[in-house]
């Protein structure tokens, strides 16, 4: 379902966070989110059944059984792979109108439903414990026969593009990633979104935040905003600077349109990105 987090309430003046020294993967290992309030995600949703040609799953992230929509992949074939993340934070089958553009670019797409969404069980934890199913997501794709595990990469839009970059900061697994109006400064949205944390612990939503840990890109990544979405530029920017200053191949971008409006040529984009990307083999 194609809602994003262009309604919240966003914070303007609030300053930019320091990068920290430390990788993301290792603040990582030394950090737990602490939830005071357990349960699924706030938004609702619908049973969808899925179109011709698409398949539901069943993916594991660690005690987890959860489920995405993934494209029919041939099993003889060689095909590069996206794990394409969806926004806000329920799966709608609307959703997968961003994954038909690779589908017939003869891309393998693997659109998961994350923890707490849509009856998953687990508990939401807004942009934190997600980035592990996201990464187990990758796994189960790179493992089906007919995925070339050398080509996979990331994307998503504003939800789901705050997930992707935190995915491409924690696993060298992709050969390189998008976001589509992604948020890379978490503290910023707070106020507007139903918050699972301590709304006031600074290191939760630096934690979930891109630009506090913008050296540790692991592969080349593009964020892409619309020229409508003031409340991105700065924030994007700084991500892109910090991330080339330490040797990444990070780029903010700005596209023609606002939080949704900009989707198609971010998509665009995406996809040449992709397709000119360098592969690396394991």
């Amino acid at each position: 379902m194609l809602i994003g987090l262009s309604g919240c309430r966003w914070v303007e003046k609030l300053l930019i966070p320091e990068q920290s020294r430390t990788s993301y993967e290792a603040a990582r290992s030394n950090f737990k989110t602490k939830l005071v309030q357990r349960g699924p995600s706030p938004q609702p949703f619908a049973k969808e059944l899925p179109p011709v040609g698409v398949d539901v799953i069943r993916y594991r992230s660690g005690s987890l059984e959860l489920k995405g929509w993934q494209s029919r992949i041939d099993p003889a074939g060689h095909a590069p792979a996206v794990v394409l993340l969806h926004g806000g934070f329920a799966f709608g089958a609307e959703d997968w109108d961003l994954a038909v553009p690779f589908v017939e670019a003869g891309y393998a797409v693997l659109m998961p439903i994350l923890r707490g969404e849509n009856g998953m069980p687990g508990d939401y934890s807004l942009f934190y414990d997600e980035v592990e199913d996201v990464l187990a997501a990758t796994a189960f794709l790179a493992r089906q026969p007919g995925v070339d595990r050398d080509r996979i990469f990331v994307t998503g839009h504003s939800a789901g593009g705050t997930l992707a970059l935190l995915a491409a900061l924690t696993s060298d697994r992709y050969l390189a990633g998008s976001s589509l109006s992604g948020v890379t400064n978490v503290g910023r949205l707070l106020n507007g979104l139903t918050v699972p944390f301590e709304a006031g612990a600074v290191e939760e939503a630096n934690m979930r935040s891109a630009v506090v840990f913008a050296s540790s890109f692991k592969c080349p990544f593009r964020i892409y905003y619309g020229n409508e979405e003031e409340f991105f530029i700065a924030d994007s920017q700084e991500t892109a600077r910090r991330a080339a200053a330490s040797g990444k191949d990070v780029v903010a971008v700005e596209v023609p349109g606002d939080h949704f409006t900009s989707i198609n040529e971010g998509l665009r984009r995406t996809m040449a990105f992709f397709a000119a990307a360098k592969r690396t083999p394991r």
